[in-house]
């Protein structure tokens, strides 16, 4: 019973939640004793409890909450180049919330990956709307619809994961060329916003069977115990939906590499629920034959987190440029949190 609960630890090895686990016995016979019947329950219930971290379940889904959203931060608008007429993006990001030099104690994580299409305004036969000169702006629409149903020895892993998000941008500085030719060219500063929904629903489960326990403290006497049937199931649906306000700047090298950061400011709105359930049968005896001792599991719990209402954060990303096609990969941080994320991905420019 040394694994009780790795199907949290599925997508990422960190923590989930405090919950104690109990164990009941159900039949004590066979020639145990009541204490040794006691001592297999408390042994037991040890064995199952040591693999159960301590963070909360409300806590766990505020992180998911939070990474949920993070973890498209870099899809969902151009940073790193003109448009010209038209773009394509795929990329795929995760997210982490909690130390990175203790991952076993993560508050929460997120996934996620978006295919993202832009357009420059300047094909519409008007100049301008008001002070916007649309030959400047660009929009851009985030989509992604993704199904998952897997396999892996006794566990399985089924759920959805989706986006849809639209953004725009809009030069606040111009760019210039620093060396003749565009050789090193400063991108200017760029201003972005828009908005991105983003949904998460997955069931884990963990079969267990044959997972044994005992307890030598009755020496010579040693208690056995095992896991004979059940299962156990951990559950997130988390929907989240921010609106990003962004600024950005890129220095193109020599037409094969640029660099490209900004800091971004989030308005987050949405919920995160998760749930917990174990059910399983146990049998133990003693080395000395004795295996009348029965006992059940039958736990479960459920909480919900909503994001922060506001997140700020920077990113820095690099860019390998070959014509009409780009690959990039940016490092997203939370400023003031513990927020962080990457972002890969590939783009044809045109």
């Amino acid at each position: 019973m040394k694994k009780l609960l790795p199907i949290a630890l599925m997508l990422m090895s960190s923590s989930v939640w405090s919950i104690s686990i109990s164990v009941t016995t159900t039949q004590c016979g066979g020639g145990l004793s009541t204490s040794q019947c006691d001592d297999l329950e408390a042994e037991a219930e040890t064995s199952a409890n040591s693999d159960l971290p301590d963070v909360s379940l409300g806590k766990y889904a505020e992180g998911i909450s939070n990474a949920n959203g993070f973890a498209y931060k870099g899809s969902t608008s151009e940073y790193a180049d003109k448009l010209e007429l038209m773009s394509l993006k795929i990329s795929g990001g995760v997210a982490f919330a909690g130390d990175l030099n203790e991952p076993e104690e993560a508050d929460g994580f997120g996934v996620g990956g978006a295919v993202t299409a832009g357009l420059n305004l300047d094909i519409l036969p008007i100049d301008k709307v008001g002070p916007i000169e649309l030959s400047k702006l660009d929009l851009f629409f985030t989509f992604m619809s993704y199904d998952v149903d897997q396999d892996q020895g006794d566990s399985n892993v089924e759920g959805s994961i989706s986006a849809f998000g639209a953004f725009a941008r809009y030069p606040l500085v111009e760019s210039k060329s620093i060396l003749g030719g565009y050789l090193v060219e400063w991108g200017g500063v760029h201003l972005h916003t828009g908005f991105m929904q983003s949904k998460m629903k997955v069931e884990m489960t963990q079969s267990f069977e044959d997972q044994d326990f005992e307890d030598d403290s009755n020496d010579p006497i040693i208690l056995y115990g095992q896991f004979t049937d059940g299962s156990a199931n951990f559950t997130i649906d988390s929907s989240i939906t921010t609106i990003p306000v962004e600024l950005s700047t890129y220095l193109r090298l020599g037409y094969v590499f640029t660099l490209y950061g900004g800091v971004g400011f989030d308005y987050q709105m949405g919920s995160t629920d998760v749930d917990f359930g174990a059910d399983g049968d146990l049998e133990g005896g003693t080395s000395e034959g004795s295996s009348d001792w029965r006992a059940d599991v039958d736990v479960s719990d459920d909480n919900n987190g909503k994001p922060t209402a506001t997140n700020t954060r920077s990113f820095v990303g690099l860019q390998f440029n070959v014509p009409f096609v780009r690959l990039y990969a940016q490092l997203n941080k939370g400023l003031g949190s513990d927020l962080v994320g990457t972002n890969l991905g590939l783009k044809i420019i045109y």
